[in-house]
């Protein structure tokens, strides 16, 4: 045998080790604390490889759902804990230095974010229960339709709409299976799809019935928001119920291909009118806090909002409002003259010779803005006072999660990231500015 040959490898044979195969000191496993936290990892949440969990019985169902449900929860409660915290830090040179600790810690760990994290975890952990055993609890009203039972004639396979190549090659037409009408066209079949989307179609395809999603969500909401206070419930309701009007809107338009041109924008004029009417002439029909925000969003007085009310409503206002108005440090010496002017006029007898004084209905613009005395410059002072006063709120919703949620793309390119929530937080501020300036304007 020449020295040019070599010795085939055999089943006795020992290969030798290569410098890649050798083992070397950085090649140490990871800390057992590692271990245990990637297993508790791997058992709360989904790698992105993972396919659709498929659940036959019941116990089954309850593993899956306690999972998501803990998965909903923790995502929920960590939300809620950093934009508290920043928004708690952004302000804490406010809050005196005896209470800034409690302060904090009430941030991260108060009542309001274990309620938080509790409501959307009990919500995500029911439904999904529910929805999955519904099927398996009454099989009987789970029945095929006819266009499936005819695709299951020809040999299609109910569980999913996509195939694999050994399948596109088993399925493909021959002597004994030739090609019918009912078949998928190969460039459609030939279509390969991510993972997500794949998922996705998978889960929409799913042998479930109408019913079981509304009773589902019917009963996990029902019982979810009880974790909630008292005073929240009613806010939160009815946010749920107008998402769930947006979702079947978009899915009854979207099955008969209706479309509304500019219908966001419109259903947005609609919305904005009602609340803001709301906030001037029926304020009782909205929350507390709802009209405690519009109105520092809008820099105006309550005072003047409540002499506004009065005003259209009664014709007269209450002079202890104008009083207040009157007593505030940064108010023009224009601004003060044309309101005590007002209160004169108001407290005066009339006279049965002089014409009755008009009273207009509607608040003067020396109460709209006590602090400036042309109504030319407001405009612009309202602008930069909301834009200052959103700029930590927005920055908080645009930052959080684009770093915190996004570690990947975050380490791939920090720039990239911070800019594009940068950009968000002023385009958001820059929103409400513009929206209040318009209002106040016209």
């Amino acid at each position: 045998m020449d020295s040019g040959s070599t010795t085939p490898f055999t089943g006795s044979s020992t290969p030798t080790d290569t410098p890649a195969d050798t083992p070397t000191e950085t090649d140490t496993p990871p800390p057992r604390h590692q271990e245990r936290l990637r297993e508790a990892r791997k058992i709360i949440w989904r790698d992105r490889s993972e396919p659709v969990a498929a659940v036959s019985t019941l116990r089954a169902c309850l593993e899956h759902a306690a999972t998501g449900g803990f998965r909903s929860g923790t995502l929920a409660a960590s939300i809620r804990t950093y934009i508290n915290l920043v928004l708690v830090l952004l302000r804490i040179h406010k809050v005196p230095r005896d209470i800034r600790l409690p302060v904090i810690r009430h941030a991260v760990f108060g009542l309001d974010t274990v309620r938080f994290g509790l409501m959307l975890g009990t919500f995500t952990s029911i439904y999904k229960f529910l929805l999955n055993s519904l099927p398996l609890l009454i099989p009987a009203l789970n029945l095929p339709t006819p266009k499936r039972l005819l695709l299951l004639s020809v040999g299609e396979s109910s569980e999913t709409p996509f195939l694999t190549h050994s399948e596109e090659r088993s399925q493909g037409p021959n002597a004994e299976r030739p090609t019918t009408m009912l078949r998928v066209p190969l460039k459609k079949r030939s279509a390969r799809l991510s993972l997500s989307t794949n998922a996705q179609q998978v889960l929409i395809r799913k042998k479930t019935r109408r019913w079981h999603a509304a009773l589902a969500g019917a009963i996990a909401g029902g019982l979810a928001i009880l974790w909630e206070k008292r005073g929240r419930r009613g806010v939160i309701a009815q946010q749920l119920f107008v998402r769930g009007l947006q979702g079947s809107y978009n899915a009854y338009t979207t099955k008969r291909n209706i479309h509304v041109p500019h219908g966001d924008v419109l259903v947005f004029s609609l919305a904005c009118g009602q609340i803001l009417y709301a906030f001037l002439l029926r304020p009782d029909t909205l929350p507390r806090s709802y009209t405690t925000w519009i109105g520092e969003a809008a820099k105006v007085p309550k005072e003047c909002v409540k002499m506004n009310l009065s005003l259209v409503r009664q014709g007269t206002f209450d002079p202890g409002d104008l009083d207040k108005i009157t007593a505030f440090p940064d108010i023009t010496s224009t601004n003060l003259t044309d309101l005590l002017t007002l209160r004169s006029k108001l407290l005066a007898p009339p006279s049965p010779t002089d014409p009755l004084e008009y009273f207009p209905n509607y608040a003067p613009c020396s109460a709209v803005h006590p602090a400036l005395t042309h109504c030319s410059s407001v405009p612009l002072d309202r602008f930069f006072a909301v834009f200052k006063w959103m700029l930590p709120i927005y920055g908080a919703l645009h930052f959080v999660p684009a770093v915190v949620f996004k570690r990947k793309a975050f380490t791939q390119d920090p720039g990239k990231v911070l800019v594009k929530a940068g950009l968000g937080s002023l385009r958001s501020s820059a929103f409400l500015g513009v929206f209040v300036v318009i209002y106040q304007s016209t």
